[in-house]
């Protein structure tokens, strides 16, 4: 598992409001591809965005302990239910656009909020999709008020591609992980 992207936008500012998060606390890493505000001007967007990239990054500052990939999923959700509305843009978080995914020794979660659809990379290069349709990780955009529960994978994947909810499921005809997600290894 390397990481977690999101599905930009077509258009000028594809990426506007969008962030990408890494956090190792022993041996669990998480990673996380956001965004929040992207309807607003750029300055709020990047504002939103850097707020929302400091929660996530100051969970690991929260541990006495190892945690492990429910500990870390838990605490960022904490983490940014703690967050003021104003800190998450104009609209007050309710399009927070969030996947995540952490791995520890006994494999790997996956959590997030407005979203369409989740794929997996998968080991051969192809792209498959996680979840069906009605999954209850394609929840609706925004702050969650209760801790979110976390899908376990039970195959390998390379990487694990979020669909915001305001994009069909279904990712373009000439879709480019590097292009359309800001993919930069």
């Amino acid at each position: 598992m390397k990481s977690a992207v999101l599905l930009g936008d077509r258009g000028a500012l594809p990426f506007l409001g969008h962030i990408r998060a890494q956090i190792v606390v022993d041996g669990a890493v998480l990673w996380a591809a956001a965004r929040t505000a992207s309807s607003g001007d750029v300055v709020q967007a990047h504002e939103s965005a850097r707020n929302l990239q400091e929660a996530i990054e100051r969970v690991c500052e929260r541990f006495e302990h190892s945690p492990n990939r429910n500990d870390l999923l838990r605490s960022v959700w904490e983490s940014l239910q703690g967050l003021a509305a104003e800190q998450v843009g104009g609209s007050l978080g309710v399009d927070l656009q969030i996947l995540m995914t952490a791995r520890d020794a006994d494999g790997v979660g996956i959590a997030g909020v407005g979203l369409s659809m989740v794929w997996g990379v998968m080991e051969d290069g192809l792209l498959q999709p996680l979840v069906s349709e009605d999954h209850p990780l394609l929840s609706d955009a925004g702050v969650p008020k209760q801790v979110p529960g976390v899908l376990t994978l039970d195959r390998p994947v390379l990487q694990v591609l979020g669909v915001p909810d305001h994009l069909p499921p279904d990712l373009p005809a000439d879709f480019d992980l590097r292009r359309d997600c800001g993919w930069r290894p």
